[in-house]
C-alpha cells in the first residue's frame, strides 16, 4: 500500500508537470473548488503604474467612454457545446463593450482554420480570439499580428505556444479537473479495480487530462488494463464500439475515463443495454446531453468547471489593455475572478437543467466595469446556459 504523503508528492509533481508545459496560459493560481478553497497561487496587491489594481480602481460613473474596436473571433469546431458557449460569453461580454465582433467557425478543418485566421489580418481586426485552434494551423496569422502589435488571445484548452505568439490562453486547468477525478475515484472505488481511458491525444488540453489521469490510478492502487484513442470525425461509433471491445476483453472493468464530454451518453446507453450498473463513467463539463445523460447514468460522474468564464477573462483584459495599457494576464484575470470546479453526480443537476448552474460571472464584471466608469451597453442575456 502506497503511503499518503507519496501521494501527495505525487499529485504536486504530476500537476507541475502538466502547467509547466502551459506558460503563458492560466494556471490554477486564484481558482477555486466549488466550496470556495484557494487551490494554488497568490495575488500581488502592488499598485504600480498601468498595474491591474490601477486599471480596477473606482471612477465617476460613466466617465470613461470604451473605444470602438473590431475583433476576429475564430472557434475550431462550432459543433462543440463549450466552444459555442466560450463564443456566445465573448460576444456577450463584447457587445455589452460596444465591440463589433466577427465570428468564423473553421468546422475543425484546417485549410479554413489558416483561411479565416488570415482573413481577419486583411480586415485589420482590432485583436483576435483563438478558441482552442492549434497555433500551428494559423502560424502565418498570428506572425502577422506579432508584427502589427494586434493582441492575441486563445481561450479553452491549453495549446502548445512556443514562440510566444499568443499574449494569454485563458482556461481552467485540465489538471485539476483530472485530479478531482483521480480523487474520487480514489474514494469511492475499491484498490485494485480495472481502468479503461478514452484519449484524444491531437488537442493538447484533452491529452492532459488523460496524462494526468494515468499516473494517478497507479498510485491509488487501481489497474489501467486498457486504452483507446478516439476518433471524433466518427465520435459516437466510435465510442461504443471501442467501449464493447474493451469491455469484452476486460469484463471485470469498474470505471471508464471519458476524456470528451459528448462521449458519456453513448457510454451510459451501452452500459445500460448490457445491464451495467456498477461500472463508473468519469466525463467532463455539463452540457445539454452530458446533463440528460445525467439524468439516466446514476453511475456517471461529471469533472465540471467553469470553461465558459473564460470569454468575460478575455473581454475583460482586452478592455484594459486598450483603455489602461494593462498587459494581457490570464494569471490577473483567475485570480479576481476565479474559475470553480466540482465534481456533479445526478444528486447534484437540478430537474431539467442543462448545465450545472454556476454563477453567472458576465454580471459580476458587467457590474465591476460599471464601477470603474465604463460607459456601456446593456447587458444581453447568456444564450447558453449558465446559472
Amino acid at each position: 500500500m502506497f503511503k499518503r504523503s507519496n501521494l501527495i508528492s505525487a499529485v504536486g509533481l504530476v500537476i507541475g508537470m502538466a502547467l509547466a508545459a502551459s506558460a503563458c496560459t492560466a494556471t490554477p493560481a486564484g481558482q477555486t473548488s466549488d466550496q470556495g478553497e484557494r487551490l494554488t497561487g497568490s495575488v500581488s496587491s502592488d499598485k504600480a503604474p498601468g498595474s491591474r489594481a490601477d486599471a480596477d480602481a473606482a471612477a465617476p460613473a460613466d466617465s470613461i467612454e470604451v473605444p470602438k474596436k473590431k475583433i476576429g473571433l475564430l472557434i475550431y469546431v462550432g459543433a462543440s457545446y463549450i466552444q459555442k458557449q466560450l463564443a456566445d460569453e465573448f460576444v456577450r461580454a463584447a457587445t455589452a463593450l460596444g465591440w463589433d465582433v466577427i465570428v468564423q467557425d473553421a468546422q475543425g478543418q484546417p485549410g479554413l482554420l489558416a483561411s479565416i485566421s488570415q482573413s481577419f489580418v486583411q480586415q485589420k481586426v482590432d485583436a483576435f480570439v483563438s478558441i482552442a485552434a492549434p497555433p500551428s494551423s494559423i502560424l502565418p496569422a498570428l506572425q502577422s499580428f506579432k508584427k502589427s502589435g494586434t493582441p492575441v488571445v486563445g481561450l479553452s484548452g491549453y495549446v502548445p505556444d512556443d514562440d510566444n505568439l499568443i499574449a494569454a490562453i485563458f482556461r481552467p486547468s485540465e489538471a485539476v479537473q483530472s485530479v478531482m477525478a483521480a480523487d474520487w475515484v480514489g474514494v469511492h472505488v475499491p484498490p485494485g479495480s480495472d481502468v479503461i481511458m478514452q484519449n484524444f491525444d491531437p488537442q493538447q488540453g484533452v491529452r492532459m487530462r488523460s496524462d494526468v489521469f494515468r499516473p494517478l490510478m497507479e498510485l491509488y492502487g487501481m489497474n489501467v488494463v486498457a486504452e483507446h484513442q478516439i476518433d471524433p470525425a466518427n465520435l459516437v461509433s466510435d465510442t461504443i464500439n471501442s467501449v464493447r471491445d474493451q469491455l469484452a476483453a476486460n469484463p471485470d472493468v469498474k470505471v471508464i475515463f471519458s476524456s470528451i464530454d459528448a462521449q458519456l451518453a453513448p457510454i451510459c446507453n451501452l452500459l445500460k443495454e448490457r445491464g451495467r450498473n456498477d461500472i463508473v463513467v468519469l466525463s467532463q463539463f455539463t452540457f445539454p446531453d452530458t446533463a440528460k445523460a445525467l439524468e439516466t447514468c446514476d453511475t456517471a460522474v461529471v469533472l465540471d468547471a467553469t470553461n465558459w468564464y473564460t470569454g468575460w477573462h478575455a473581454a475583460d483584459a482586452l478592455l484594459h489593455h486598450f483603455t489602461k495599457g494593462t498587459p494581457i494576464s490570464a494569471d490577473a484575470e483567475v485570480a479576481k475572478y476565479p474559475h470553480i470546479f466540482k465534481v456533479v453526480t445526478s444528486a447534484d443537476m437540478p430537474a431539467g437543467a442543462a448545465s450545472y448552474p454556476f454563477p453567472d460571472v458576465g454580471k459580476k464584471i458587467y457590474a465591476d466595469w460599471k464601477t470603474q466608469g465604463y460607459r456601456l451597453q446593456a447587458l444581453p442575456e447568456p444564450t447558453t446556459a449558465t446559472e
